[in-house]
């Protein structure tokens, strides 16, 4: 049986069929196996270097799989139907976690938790006027965790998904935790390229040029970024939430599909807007209208307590006192 691999960076122990650490992610090292036996002396000569031994024909492994369409494809439900489970209880959890909060900014909003169809029986409703600072701290707290949720959980199952097409034995909590470990720094690359598009189209950079050109650019501004596409991001839902709910109590479809072409129509530019005008004003900032001061120097010494006050640089005081005329 083949000896368990043992990670030297963090000494966590890992299946021998594994090549990476299922804690850090480090390349795993090959197990040591058990010592060959000695061989015995061949009752023939050896064949020239090179050539098979008498008797055998050489043998070509198969050529490794190239990504075509059907070979992502093919490798994409391949893994997907071996972790079928793993995969349908993760974002089944995920989605319901995302629509408790749905509902409970709807709540906030319109002092019930749906229409009175008799699915939350006995659920008093609010009444009243709607707190709009209560609101708006609520839609902050939604699309704040919502997006740390999302990245964590699509981090740690993209590591997930990588090790199990790789044959290699990881369980799904292992993988959140790298997720929870190295999920957010998608969210940090995320508004690194959010300027791509602007790069592009303004200074006809290719594809890897706007990426390259946009995380440039946004050095010094990614937390500014950040809020900006958080606070649009809660004013579109908001928007959202507002016109389609009431739509949806008519029952009718057409009534549905021109409701939300309505939402896109108010907020489908923003994030385009957002990054247009972000990518302008951080491109052409204004330089300083002054210049540094000129070098001046510095005060003289000061003289001595006691002592006579200094004259110009250059001058000695008089040792004698002048002569009369």
């Amino acid at each position: 049986m083949a000896a368990s691999k043992v990670c030297a960076s963090c000494g966590a122990v890992n299946s021998p069929s594994n090549v990476f650490c299922i804690h850090c992610g480090k390349p795993l090292a090959a197990a040591e196996g058990p010592p060959s036996p000695t061989p015995y002396p061949a009752a023939y000569p050896p064949a020239y270097p090179g050539m098979p031994p008498p008797g055998a024909y050489p043998y070509w492994g198969p050529p490794p799989r190239r990504a075509t369409a059907g070979s992502i494809l093919s490798a994409m439900f391949d893994v997907w139907t071996k972790n079928f489970v793993s995969f349908f209880a993760v974002f089944f959890t995920l989605s319901l976690v995302n629509g408790l909060f749905g509902v409970v900014l709807f709540y906030a909003f319109f002092g019930s938790f749906g229409v009175p169809t008799g699915i939350f029986p006995g659920l008093p409703g609010a009444g009243g006027s709607v707190d709009l600072a209560r609101l708006a701290g609520l839609a902050i707290l939604v699309g704040v965790v919502g997006v740390i949720l999302n990245s964590i959980v699509a981090g740690g199952m993209t590591e997930y998904a990588v090790r199990r097409y790789r044959g290699e034995q990881i369980d799904v909590q292992a993988g959140l935790r790298r997720g929870l470990e190295r999920g957010l720094i998608a969210l940090y690359v995320y508004i690194g390229m959010s300027l791509y598009a602007p790069a592009i189209m303004m200074e006809n950079q290719t594809a890897i040029g706007g990426l390259s050109r946009s995380w440039q650019i946004t050095k010094g501004s990614r937390w500014s970024l950040f809020g900006a596409i958080l606070v649009t991001a809660i004013l579109t839902t908001i928007i959202g939430v507002v016109i389609t709910t009431p739509a949806g109590f008519a029952q009718n479809l057409i009534v549905s599909v021109v409701a939300a072409a309505l939402v896109s129509g108010i907020v489908g530019g923003w994030f385009l807007i957002l990054a247009a005008v972000a990518y302008d004003l951080i491109v052409r900032a204004p330089a300083p209208m002054y210049g540094p001061p000129p070098y001046m120097p510095g005060p003289m010494t000061p003289p001595m307590s006691g002592g006579p006050p200094a004259g110009p640089p250059g001058s000695q005081p008089p040792s004698t006192p002048p002569t009369g005329p």
